[in-house]
This record gives structure tokens, C-alpha cells and sequence, in this order.
């Protein structure tokens, strides 16, 4: 069999804004593709809305994106859903589609979620905490899918719900989650699932959520992030490959990449400044923008994000940084994200000599509360915050703790 997969569509993004066709736009020539193809089946992994609670408008993108689906040719399987113990077969019109909902449409469990209407209407399969079969002429794919929740329960949800492997099937695994191996920090808020928690005896897992594109192999396990169909937020992960599908081959278990013909391309940069004056920014923000309008090889204006961080030349604040003039000029060539990020001399000063206090911790304690009092009067920060805190954690050696409340202080 030849399985299609795409992931997060996120139908209704930017509504109103200058980016409200997208979504659609993009998905309908993603679902194309596969049709074109004759995949004998889809597999979507979640967000296929960008809210919970679709508008009238959204809906209305959902059927004319599924009707590309449900309007071809049959493929010939047939498809069953078995969830703890009922087994119900089902028929579809055209293609069918096995999708899961995302942490985007995640509800209650006392309300239907959206894709629980779209199964009502037979447009596709919502598979959550289930298993659908898929068979045609011998060949079978079991299909396993548990659909987003909240990042802090994710792994205890896998582990209650125990997926079995089919014997004699390819089996695959949806998931849409966060995993902790692709996080430069640990927090449950975030994530809880790593790779490692990864139930065995799976040929493939597909994991939605994460919007850029990856394949890795983990043992006998292909793991895949299929990556969005869309670009919502303009990250450096998400500007080095377009966005398109995957058709898997079930018998060499061969993964092919379909790039979107009519996309927006993205581009990221970060630039880093040293006591920089603000005309300097400036002329290197737009220079930089320049750059990537040459590499935009697209009919679309380009999603083109700058963030600029490091310090600005004494005398000067971040205020200086105006960038109402480079986005008038480049209004109607690219849609901008440009942020600003900047540390004034007199805060990195301070950031320095806190630092070299740690690295002296007993100097620290033997200096007491009123030296380090006195030090930090020097500076912008005045007695804004508890002088005592600061001291404690100093002397822990916590230095990042000592940054964040400093710059809360500087916010403020």
C-alpha cells in the first residue's frame, strides 16, 4: 500500500489578516498531491483546525479541503476502527483519511471535539486512544492513534493506554506531543515525552505538533515529524526545508517527500550587536532583509523574521531602535517579523560584576549585605528588588536566578 501523511493544517490561522487564505491554500495542495499520487490512504496528524471551537468560516475550508479526498477514486481498502471493545467497519467515498486531533482542537472529555463531527459526516476517521486496521489484497496497516493533550499528562496518557502491535501489519504510531529531546530545556509544561518513552515494536511513528520536518531512526523505528503544512510562527527550525507530505511505501518501507508547489517561503536570521548605535541596526536589519528577497524564488511575499539582541552604545535605549521605516519599505515585498532584544551598557555592567562576585563567593559573604547593597546603588537598579535575595542567591551560586530578576526589575 502507499500511505500519504501530512500533519497540522491548522485551517482558520490568521483569519482577517493578511495571511487568512494560507492555511487552505497550502493544504489543498498538500491533500492534491496525494491524491494525485493514489495513496491508498491518509494519515493526518492533528491540528487540522487552529482552534478548538472552528468558526463558520473554517468549517466551511474543512469540507472543500476534504472534499479532494472524498471525491476521488476509491483505493480499494477497507477500513475498521476498533477502540477497547467495539470493532466498527467503515466506507468511505474516496480516499479515506485517519487523523487524530491535535492539542489545538483538544477538549473536555464531556464535549464533542471537532473531529468527531467530521467522522459523524463521514469525512474522515477520528482515531484517539484507538486502533484502525487498513487492508488491501493481504497487505494490512494498523494504524495507532492518541490525539493531543496536555503536555504534562502526555506520558502518563501513552502509558495508560498501552498500544499492542498487530501481528502480521505495518504498524504505525500518531502522536501530536512535544518530546523533551528537541527541547533546550526541561519543563513539564513543555514536554514530558522523550524518545526513549516510545511504547516498542512500532515501524513507524509519526508525531505532529512540531512544525518542521525530520525522519531519524530509533532502532527498527522510523520516527517522523512530517512538520506542518503551514508556517505559523517564522522559527529558525521551520526556514530550512519547505513544507510538504510523505508517501510511505508499506512494503520497503521507503519515506518520499513532496514539497508544496505555491508556499511562502520563510526566512530567520538572528543578529547579534556589541554597543551598537541605532543607525547601525538599522542598516544591517534591512541589508539582511535585501539578502533574503534574492533568495525568494516564490510568487508569494516571503516570511522574512529578524531578531536583533546583544547591546546598544551607551546613552542609547532600546526605544531608539525605530522600525516603522524599514517595514514601510518593504510592506509589499515580504511580510516582516522584526524583533529587538537589546541589553543597555549600564545592565550588562551589572550582569559583569554580579558574575565576578560569584566566581569570589567568599569574598561575597565576607563583604556582607551592605557592600553588596552599595554595589548595586551604583548602578540603574537602585534598591527596585530584595537586596537579601539577591545575596542568597549569589551565594548558591545561582546566577541565572540573579539575571531574570534583574531583568524584571529592567521591564519594569
Amino acid at each position: 500500500m502507499k500511505v500519504g501523511i501530512f500533519s497540522d493544517t491548522h485551517l482558520g490561522f490568521s483569519a482577517g489578516g493578511k495571511r487568512s487564505g494560507d492555511a487552505l491554500m497550502q493544504a489543498k495542495q498538500a491533500l492534491q498531491i496525494l491524491v494525485n499520487e493514489r495513496v491508498d490512504c491518509i494519515i493526518m496528524a492533528g491540528d487540522f483546525f487552529d482552534d478548538g471551537i472552528p468558526t463558520q468560516e473554517s468549517w466551511h475550508d474543512a469540507f472543500e479541503l476534504l472534499e479532494i479526498a472524498n471525491s476521488a477514486a476509491k483505493s480499494g481498502v477497507s477500513v475498521s476502527l476498533e477502540k477497547k471493545e467495539s470493532k466498527s467497519a467503515f466506507d468511505f467515498s474516496g480516499i479515506p483519511i485517519i487523523a487524530i486531533h491535535g492539542t489545538h482542537e483538544h477538549l473536555s472529555k464531556s464535549r464533542k471535539n471537532a473531529l468527531d463531527v467530521l467522522q459523524k459526516a463521514g469525512s474522515l476517521l477520528h482515531v484517539h486512544a484507538a486502533k484502525s486496521v487498513v487492508e488491501k489484497v493481504g497487505d494490512k496497516v494498523a494504524v495507532f492513534g492518541i490525539g493531543g493533550v496536555p503536555e504534562k499528562y502526555a506520558r502518563d496518557a501513552l502509558n495508560a493506554w498501552k498500544p499492542i502491535p498487530e501481528k502480521n501489519a505495518l504498524n504505525v504510531l500518531v502522536l501530536h506531543q512535544s518530546f523533551t529531546d528537541f527541547l533546550p530545556f526541561d519543563d513539564e509544561m513543555t514536554a514530558t515525552l522523550a524518545l526513549e518513552d516510545l511504547p516498542k515494536g512500532f515501524d513507524l511513528v509519526i508525531n505532529g505538533h512540531l512544525h518542521w520536518s525530520l525522519q531519524k531512526q530509533l532502532g527498527t523505528t522510523i520516527f517522523l515529524l512530517p512538520g506542518s503544512t503551514i508556517t505559523t510562527q517564522i522559527k529558525s527550525s521551520e526556514c530550512l526545508k519547505p513544507k510538504g507530505v510523505f508517501i510511505l511505501d508499506s512494503k520497503t518501507m521507503d519515506l518520499e517527500f513532496k514539497e508544496i508547489p505555491e508556499q511562502r517561503k520563510a526566512f530567520h536570521a538572528k543578529l547579534k550587536f556589541e554597543d551598537a548605535r541605532p543607525q547601525k541596526v538599522l542598516a544591517d536589519v534591512e541589508q539582511e532583509i535585501e539578502g533574503f528577497l534574492k533568495q525568494n524564488t516564490g510568487k508569494l511575499e516571503p516570511l522574512i523574521r529578524v531578531k536583533c539582541i546583544g547591546s546598544l552604545e551607551k546613552g542609547f535605549a532600546q526605544s531608539d531602535v525605530n522600525f516603522s521605516g524599514i517595514e514601510k519599505k518593504f510592506s509589499e515585498k515580504a511580510l516582516l517579523s522584526l524583533d529587538k532584544n537589546f541589553d543597555s551598557a549600564d545592565f550588562k555592567k551589572t550582569i559583569s560584576e554580579l558574575r565576578a562576585l560569584q566566581l569570589e563567593k567568599k569574598s561575597v559573604s565576607a563583604m556582607g549585605l551592605d557592600m553588596l547593597e552599595k554595589k548595586l546603588l551604583e548602578t540603574s537598579f537602585g534598591n527596585a528588588f530584595d537586596v537579601k535575595r539577591i545575596f542568597e542567591l549569589l551565594s548558591e551560586g545561582k546566577t541565572e536566578d540573579v539575571e531574570q530578576i534583574l531583568k524584571a526589575a529592567r521591564k519594569n
